[in-house]
């Protein structure tokens, strides 16, 4: 995000509290070192700088469960956890968290660093994800096309070979972040204060549990195919949601089966196909 394009924002909207939700995402995409580099951890930098220019002293931002060190043991990731990232994606969301971190003592401000799980599901006036690596938008594309869905990886430690996720609901990040933002402007946390929060539900999914709860829609037949797994990726990802919940009465509630629906119905009010 480029410096002098933020100051006409800043300028108009006067904002108390900045909520940084954009970054290079796909695995893929990531992999090119100085793309997310330059989006993800420069673009970091450039927004922290211009919150420092005009006094703003409150920030949300949108990190990832990629920055955890791989556990062998299916044990949920806390906040605690060794962050040695296995993707350069992964990576450049863990420098951006240092660089948050640092701002706030620096500038005797409060920030969040949301450790986001597998954000799914849909709104009414959402936008359906139309690129990406995500899984269910990808199963609900390949019903629409009638191609078969990649599986990346069927031999992961896991109880069906598949990997496990812990995905989240749209309208529950939504939630975090409000409650998150009453909080900071209600001053219940300390000034120089910097928190890193996971956002998940506790509850893991493998690939094949996801595939038999869009099936249940009854939307069309999913074919799929089993690839080698890809370079970054792990085989178990579930949060500890709890410290969230502690501190700030955070709980993402929604389930699976309402993600898919949700997904599915958003697809129809927008006129996209499945």
């Amino acid at each position: 995000m480029n410096y002098k394009d933020l100051h006409p924002l800043l300028q108009s909207y006067q904002p108390t509290t900045i909520v940084h939700l954009a970054a290079c995402k796909t695995i893929a995409v990531s992999e090119n070192e100085s793309l997310f580099e330059k989006v993800n951890v420069i673009g970091t930098q450039n927004i922290l700088s211009i919150a420092s220019e005009y006094k703003i002293k409150r920030f949300i931002f949108a990190s990832t469960a990629a920055v955890y060190t791989e556990k062998l043991d299916s044990q949920q990731y806390v906040e605690e956890d060794l962050t040695i990232p296995s993707s350069q994606y992964g990576m450049s969301k863990i420098k951006s968290e240092r660089k948050l971190k640092n701002w706030s003592e620096e500038t005797n401000s409060q920030s969040i660093a949301f450790r986001f799980f597998n954000v799914a599901g849909g709104f009414a006036g959402g936008i359906p994800e139309s690129l990406g690596s995500n899984l269910i938008p990808r199963i609900f594309q390949c019903i629409s096309t009638g191609q078969q869905i990649e599986i990346f990886g069927d031999d992961w430690n896991t109880p069906d070979g598949f990997a496990v996720r812990d995905y989240v609901h749209i309208r529950d990040i939504v939630d975090a972040i409000l409650i998150s933002i009453s909080n900071l402007e209600e001053s219940n946390l300390n000034r120089g204060m910097f928190e890193i929060m996971n956002l998940g539900t506790g509850n893991g999914y493998s690939v094949m549990e996801v595939i038999e709860a869009i099936e249940r829609l009854n939307l069309g037949q999913i074919r799929y195919r089993v690839r080698p797994r890809r370079v970054g990726e792990v085989g178990f990802a579930v949060s500890n949601p709890t410290y969230g919940y502690h501190l700030m009465g955070i709980k993402c509630a929604r389930d699976l089966n309402e993600m898919v629906q949700d997904y599915a119905e958003l697809l129809r009010n927008t006129q996209s196909t499945f």
